[in-house]
């Protein structure tokens, strides 16, 4: 806040109008610019905590003609007043803002028109100019859209002048460039202000030395007065101009632009009027860059220069109302940002943030948002994936090359219509996955994940978790086909929570990973050990929870743990119903892919995929029909023709698999078995079992003891 409050006083205190601003509530003033202090003789800040009605205005209350209840933070309020303890005329300019979240202030920007008035009470009997005089800046005021306020006062001055075409300029000086900013054109005349933009300002050097000279003149022949040969001379001889008059708009003694006026057939010779505007043009300039100013403030990140939350909400409202061939999210988080604070100090810190996002400008030519303290966010629109991953890929080259920043992403791409909001989640989900790694190699980066390690890690010391088997049998032979892993936590009575009803607890803490494999540990120590005593080989299926599935190399990850042990990927059949909520469908794809490539097996639930609608798009080595199929099965026909038909397709493909869980009867084993469901599990073969309890009562006995079930 104390950088915005500083950067808004580079913005206001240049102004050669007094400025302040107050709290509409308790009337204490909470800034006043330097203008302001000198006309108030106030020394410092010691104007901060002052009420405004007594240090501005001389009154012991609030007066009786205080503006607030009139104000919204859309326009200005715009009125004059007479200041008693200044003896000055003002034209008053008030609004309220709203830096802080819930905090709406006063911003009034006083106005000294003193000249003015003078000069109109002097002046009352030239009652035409004054009344276009006060036609104008009413104009100015009754407006809430400053270009269509400044388009009607240029229409004022050209009914005034009779001109053709009435024109601001502006000169930019860093540039040396001058720009047509706003343009009327009568009937009939053809529109140049798009033909007159960023001219050098070497253009008008004639002008700007005649307005240094004389202030505002008039042009009475093109032909006569200037050189033909001039770009000058070219530029309004192209036109079909005349004749024309024209005054600088300076501020504080710079000439910033002009206004002009082309063919005026009526006062050209009077040419109070533009003189007299000019102020107030100059004004409206001075009120549209301050206001441009405080609203790239209020879109930007002081600290990074990248777009702030503001604008990434803005955006994303407006993104919705678009279509895109292509869309692309990346989700970027520093990792141990508080430990950097905590440890070396905020300003450190600090340029950790900054690294992060000049890193990010580097890659990206897109908006860039910082939502939060240590996220950012890049949205790219209609890049095409090849281009999308390249930028990842060339993002985390950049990373891994710099020793100070370390950082986790994820980054998702969609063709076609997509809700931004959901993609933004996804790739949010994606990160937060390898931020995992992060955790599990900087086990103290944060105390409090580093509290939840060590009390996942002392539950599973101390046996809380275990891993139960529940055989699965080949339907047509009931031989052993392998078996469905379940994961447990023991609680002090005793009984058991199943994986479903403790899971969403760890992945919160971030350390689900390290149940899921101890859970795939243990099933390699008990299929190792088997191999060893000659036991046949058979097929273990396990389900990862969907913060370890979305890992970035879980399938390295997972095959170290097999190779320890000496396991075969081809023993686990990976239960990946977990990751595809989280998942589009070619990233589903490539996952799929890449466990299949390694030698797993891999299977979904029939519910996840979507009535069986990607049954033919992602390669499966089986599908799982829970009670809920098995029930639709038996009594519901529409739905079970659906299934028999998908059934019938994995058999007549061999791939995939099967298998009808939650059998519980002879007549439901029966049924299944008629229906060409390949695998079966169930309480009616056997509930599920320890590892121990599993080699005694299922690995060492013969298959055709099952037999007995029929």
């Amino acid at each position: 806040m104390a950088k915005e409050a500083e950067y808004e006083q580079l913005i206001v205190k240049h102004l050669d109008n007094i400025v302040y601003v107050s709290d509409p509530v308790t009337y204490e003033l909470l800034y006043l610019n330097e203008k302001g202090k000198k006309a108030f003789q106030i020394e410092d800040n010691k104007y901060q905590g002052q009420k405004c009605y007594k240090l501005l205005q001389g009154k012991d209350s609030p007066c009786e003609f205080c503006t607030n209840h009139l104000l919204n933070k859309q326009s200005f309020y715009q009125w004059t007043h007479f200041n008693v303890p200044l003896n000055r005329y003002f034209m008053m300019n008030d609004k309220l803002i709203e830096i802080e979240p819930g905090h709406a202030v006063r911003l009034e920007i006083a106005v000294d028109i003193t000249e003015s008035e003078k000069r109109a009470q002097d002046l009352e009997q030239r009652l035409t100019t004054e009344e276009t005089l006060l036609k104008c800046v009413q104009t100015l005021s009754a407006y809430n859209d400053q270009q269509a306020a400044i388009n009607e006062l240029l229409n004022i001055v050209a009914a005034y002048y009779q001109g053709q075409r009435v024109y601001i300029f502006e000169i930019n000086y860093d540039n040396d460039t001058i720009s047509n900013t706003y343009e009327w054109c009568a009937e009939g005349v053809s529109e140049e202000i798009q033909n007159l933009k960023d001219m050098p300002i070497d253009t008008i050097s004639r002008w700007l030395a005649k307005f240094e000279k004389f202030g505002e003149f008039y042009i009475t022949s093109v032909n006569e007065t200037l050189n033909k040969d001039s770009e000058e001379y070219r530029i309004l001889a192209a036109q079909g101009i005349k004749s024309l008059i024209a005054a600088p708009l300076i501020e504080n003694d710079v000439i910033i632009g002009f206004i002009g006026v082309d063919d005026p057939i009526a006062n050209m010779n009077n040419l109070h009027l533009l003189k007299s505007i000019t102020y107030y043009i100059i004004n409206d300039i001075q009120k549209r860059k301050m206001l441009m100013k405080l609203e790239y403030m209020s879109y930007i990140d002081l600290l990074t220069g990248v777009y702030n939350r503001n604008r990434y909400i803005s955006d994303l409202e407006s993104i919705k109302l678009e279509n895109h061939m292509y869309s692309g999210v990346l989700y970027l988080d520093i990792n141990g940002l508080k430990r950097i604070n905590d440890s070396f100090g905020h300003r450190y810190g600090d340029y950790i943030i900054k690294k992060a996002a000049d890193i990010l400008c580097g890659v990206f030519s897109e908006p860039i948002y910082r939502i939060g303290g240590d996220e950012f966010v890049v949205i790219c629109l209609d890049l095409d994936e090849d281009a999308f991953n390249q930028r990842i890929a060339l993002l985390r080259r950049r990373l891994s090359e710099d020793s100070e920043l370390d950082a986790s992403i994820g980054s998702t791409w969609q063709q076609g219509t997509i809700k931004m909001d959901s993609l933004v989640n996804h790739a949010d989900d994606l990160m937060y996955a390898e931020k995992q790694n992060y955790h599990d190699q900087h086990p103290n980066a944060s105390n409090d994940h580093a509290d939840a390690v060590a009390r996942v890690i002392s539950e599973i010391n101390n046996e809380r978790f275990a891993v139960f088997l529940q055989p699965r049998i080949w339907l047509s032979s009931n031989e052993l086909a392998g078996a469905q892993a379940l994961i447990r936590r023991q609680l002090q009575d005793g009984s058991f929570l199943w994986y479903d009803q403790f899971k969403s607890e760890f992945e919160n803490e971030g350390v689900i990973r390290f149940i899921d494999f101890y859970a795939l540990e243990t099933i390699c120590k008990a299929l190792s050990s088997w191999g060893k005593l000659g036991e046949k080989k058979i097929r273990i299926s396990i389900k990862l929870s969907q913060t370890t599935l979305l890992e970035p190399n879980i399938v390295e990850s997972i095959q170290r743990v097999l190779k320890l042990h000496e396991v075969h990927p081809r023993q686990f059949c990976l239960e990946i119903d977990e990751a595809v909520s989280k998942l589009h469908i070619n990233e589903l794809k490539a996952v799929v892919d890449r466990f299949l490539a390694s030698g797993f097996a891999v299977s979904l639930n029939a519910h996840v995929l979507n009535d069986l609608a990607l049954t033919n798009e992602i390669a499966l080595n089986e599908i799982r029909f829970d009670e809920a199929c098995i029930q639709m099965l038996m009594s519901d026909a529409e739905c079970g023709k659906h299934i028999r038909q998908s059934i019938n397709m994995c058999s007549d493909a061999k791939q995939p698999q099967s298998v009808a869980l939650g059998i519980s009867n002879q007549e439901q084993f029966e049924q299944l078995k008629a229906c060409g469901f390949n695998i079966g599990q169930g309480n009616y073969f056997s509930s599920p079992l320890l590892i121990s309890q599993f080699e005694t009562s299922c690995l060492h006995l013969k298959s055709s003891l099952y037999k007995h079930k029929k």
